[in-house]
């Protein structure tokens, strides 16, 4: 469905760089919108049957506008392969995605909550001298499944990583003026102007390769340390309800301009 691999590798022992995460982070106190509520440019209803919840480890903000362009990119590109369509992705998906999207592809229809939980962003140098920020999260997809007729069925539950690096392009971001106390589901503003999105798809990249054990680390905190304590199902489970489409965490706050910078 995706176009990152996925890999699970199981070791008996982390190295010493990781923290150990007893459970899923605390989900912050205020309310977030329902997956069901609607931002001005909104894609469509094919959204609300998906939400996306975002947590992070200390000292890392979801509102930078690095963690806001990865944020954006990974939901447009789960909202590209269910729906089997671009027009629920954001603005910017498509410039911004390291491959050619069509405007339609095949479908892989999910239903539910995808959980991310970023645990760490790093700034490096790519190949030609240039700053750039590799955003690495853990991607539980145990609560969503597929909906087949009157039943859903559970095909890719599980804890894995995903590797993201994201660089500025010549286009000037967008930076604008954000309403912080009224967030909706999908963000109203270009997130994506301005930035090249590259991932790492057999995790044996310049900017990412688990021949090295910190980087392996990472790997083993998500497969290891951040299974959900109560996984949904395994897969080919048949579920005779829909998993919750649980509400958007932290949501988007509202631009009121869209000044760029």
């Amino acid at each position: 469905m995706k176009n990152v691999a996925i890999i699970a590798l199981v070791c008996t022992a982390l190295c010493s760089g990781c923290a150990t995460v007893e459970s899923r982070p605390e989900i912050p106190s205020e309310t977030p919108p329902t997956a069901m509520e609607e931002s001005p440019n909104s894609p469509n209803f094919e959204t609300q049957n998906l939400s996306h919840r975002w947590t992070a480890d200390p000292g890392i903000s979801l509102e930078s506008v690095e963690l806001q362009a990865v944020r954006a990119f990974q939901e447009s590109e789960d909202f590209y392969y269910s729906s089997g369509s671009v027009h629920p992705t954001y603005s910017g998906f498509i410039d911004a995605a390291p491959y050619n999207v069509a405007e339609t592809t095949e479908a892989f229809p999910r239903t539910g909550t995808i959980h991310n939980h970023v645990i760490d962003v790093s700034t490096l140098t790519d190949r030609i001298g240039r700053d750039v920020t590799r955003v690495t999260f853990c991607e539980d997809r145990s609560n969503i499944a597929e909906p087949t007729q009157n039943t859903w069925t559970v095909r890719d539950p599980g804890s894995s990583i995903t590797v993201i690096i994201v660089t500025r392009t010549d286009s000037p971001i967008v930076v604008p003026t954000l309403d912080l106390s009224t967030r909706t589901a999908h963000p109203n503003w270009n997130t994506l102007q301005g930035w090249a999105i590259e991932q790492s798809v057999d995790f044996d990249d310049w900017f990412f390769d688990i021949s090295d054990p910190l980087d392996q680390n990472l790997v083993d905190y998500c497969t290891n340390m951040l299974r959900r304590s109560e996984p949904l199902a395994f897969p080919g489970d048949i579920l005779t309800t829909a998993p919750e489409v649980e509400p958007f965490t932290p949501g988007w706050p509202t631009a009121l301009d869209t000044t760029t910078g």
